[in-house]
């Protein structure tokens, strides 16, 4: 019988029916898949009332962190508390006798959030581990192996506590991987009624990635956390000493970057910014869907942290040299350094979005500035996320730290762009923004009292030139005429990276007609991002005023060898130029247009 009285207290704890619609609400605004997708939020509402009441303060207690209401005035800290403590004591007894009922699991992980957010992780860590044997032990069940399970319920559960598993204990994690798993959760339909992106210019895959089958966002999504997980449990294995030459095809730095292409080709192509613009949705729409938003913001953020993480050049230049002893060959760190920044550009992006709603050689300098203008807004995203999780206010603290020892340790002005910069530090503190666990080490007060680790303290030469995706305003731009349909590489990349089959097509064009130095400045950095990812680049002449031995003179140099662009032709017509290339053996087509100002 649940209450209907004006004021929250041990001896009424029990909420209203009548505000209990307002924690389901808080639940699909701040809860849902952040990170878990454990309630449907339409079916919640129609339920909540009749939760058994162990489930129903599980629920209470974690939505309070996020809402309140005039019953709970003042006396928000005092509710959860009792709801957790008399939720806990029914849900760790029926968890110990081994009763396998969906509602134990589900305050089993509802419970685990509320510890993480109270900073008891090892008591959450318990939480999780107890809900992943009881799903283990149901899974055992001959009669559970024997069938596919489709009850939305139970597959919102199994794939929660996977999520928790990757996310806190990705080390201990047991279900993204077992035999007879659920099916995924059932995933809303993309929006229909979307604006289409400002920026996207339509190219030659969509006449293909219709064949792609669509899994549903949150199949998406949970594809990449589980990626998550293997990657964070790859980086506490090397802290703890393992030891492998990470360019080797064997590795497991190269299995798992094979894992992320191979969800790269089956996402579906109604997944990507360009089909589903988030920026430029209006904030009712958002509001109105955002049951699909919510995952796909997190599948956004997954495709590019996994990427940046495992690139991450700390792992790469100090924790496995330190291992292996030995050096990694110069074009693999390049390229890992590269895709770290192009990747965690991309992170730094998708917060831009959230919070309001380029590719060029680059030199040390700017490459500098533009990773402290995403550190400076990592860190203000993160310091939200620490009002609620504590193990995210330690990593806040970490990164502050960081940057003051990089502030201290700063090269003297007279130090040029070509000279290698030389960076001091604890590895320890790296470790710890790598690894979600706390360790509860105060790195600010260390930070302040000047103390160092001198005995495990590392430093990393950096003697290298980024090829990096920011603007440069010393470059020409090119010249602004709508009749010539031009877009930047901006519009290009202003998609996940590579993940929708071809790469599309780019027209470069100078206000004085063809400048060869112009040209490869630009392309030879875009041709190299597509080679290395297995395409075969064509470029595409089409100015008439260009003879053919010149415009074979200007493709054929050094620099579009090692761009592995291979040969240029020239036609009039876009159809003319696939016909040409149509018996070519290759991964799939791309071409890049080369133009000038008499081009239509």
């Amino acid at each position: 019988m649940l209450s209907e009285t004006s004021s929250w207290s041990p001896a009424n704890p029990e909420s209203p029916s009548d505000i209990l619609a307002d924690f389901v609400n808080a639940y699909r605004e701040k809860i849902y898949f952040q990170p878990l997708p454990l309630f449907d939020p339409k079916r919640l509402q129609l339920k909540i009332g009749t939760l058994p009441q162990y489930l129903r303060w599980s629920f209470l207690a974690l939505s309070l962190h996020y809402t309140s209401h005039n019953f709970y005035y003042g006396l928000e800290g005092k509710a959860i508390e009792y709801y957790t403590t008399s939720a806990r004591s029914v849900v760790v007894d029926m968890a110990a006798e081994g009763l396998v009922h969906l509602e134990v699991m589900q305050a089993l992980c509802l419970l685990a959030l509320c510890d993480h957010i109270s900073g008891k992780s090892s008591r959450a860590w318990m939480m999780i581990g107890m809900a992943a044997k009881l799903e283990s032990l149901r899974l055992s069940d001959s009669k559970v192996s024997g069938s596919r399970q489709s009850d939305d319920a139970i597959s919102r559960c199994h794939w929660s506590i996977a999520i928790l598993e990757s996310t806190f204990t990705p080390h201990c994690n047991t279900l993204f991987e077992v035999a007879h798993a659920p099916n995924y959760p059932k995933s809303v339909p993309r929006p229909t009624t979307l604006h289409g992106m400002k920026t996207y210019c339509a190219d030659l895959t969509d006449a293909y990635e219709a064949n792609v089958q669509d899994a549903g966002i949150v199949a998406t999504c949970l594809g990449y956390i589980s990626v998550w997980g293997s990657i964070i449990s790859y980086l506490r294995d090397i802290r703890n000493g393992a030891n492998e030459y990470p360019w080797l095809a064997t590795s497991r730095h190269n299995q798992l970057t094979v894992k992320l292409y191979e969800l790269e080709n089956v996402t579906s192509h109604r997944h990507l910014i360009r089909n589903a613009p988030f920026p430029d949705q209006p904030p009712s729409e958002l509001s109105e869907n955002r049951e699909y938003w919510a995952p796909w913001v997190l599948f956004q953020v997954m495709m590019h942290a996994t990427q940046a993480i495992l690139n991450n050049p700390f792992v790469q230049l100090v924790a496995l040299r330190r291992a292996g002893r030995n050096f990694q060959p110069r074009s693999f760190l390049q390229n890992t350094v590269d895709q770290a920044l192009f990747h965690a550009e991309w992170v730094s992006r998708l917060v831009r979005m959230c919070a309001d709603r380029q590719f060029e050689f680059a030199r040390d300098r700017k490459v500098s500035e533009k990773a402290k203008e995403n550190l400076g807004i990592c860190e203000t995203f993160l310091e939200h996320l620490s009002r609620k999780w504590p193990h995210i206010a330690e990593k806040v603290e970490i990164l502050r730290t960081l940057n003051i020892k990089v502030k201290k340790k700063r090269q003297s002005p007279q130090d040029d762009e070509s000279s290698s910069a030389t960076i001091q530090f604890e590895p320890d503190m790296m470790w710890e923004l790598l690894d979600p666990a706390m360790s509860g080490r105060d790195w600010a007060s260390l930070c302040k009292a000047g103390g160092t680790y001198a005995a495990t303290s590392a430093t990393i030469k950096v003697a290298t030139k980024f090829i990096h995706p920011i603007n440069s305003d010393e470059d020409n731009a090119p010249m602004e005429n709508g009749a010539h349909n031009l877009f930047d590489l901006e519009d290009i990349y202003g998609e996940p990276f590579l993940d929708h089959g071809l790469p599309g097509r780019h027209t470069y064009v100078t206000q004085q007609g063809y400048d060869a130095a112009l040209v490869e400045a630009q392309i030879f950095n875009h041709t190299r991002q597509l080679q290395e990812a297995g395409y075969n680049v064509r470029a595409v002449w089409r100015g008439p005023e260009i003879p053919g031995t010149e415009m074979s003179k200007h493709m054929k140099d050094v620099h579009w060898n090692v761009a592995g662009v291979g040969f240029g032709v020239r036609g009039s017509q876009i159809s003319e130029v696939i016909t040409l290339f149509e018996g070519h053996p290759g991964k799939d087509l791309g071409y890049i247009t080369l133009c000038d100002s008499a081009c239509n």
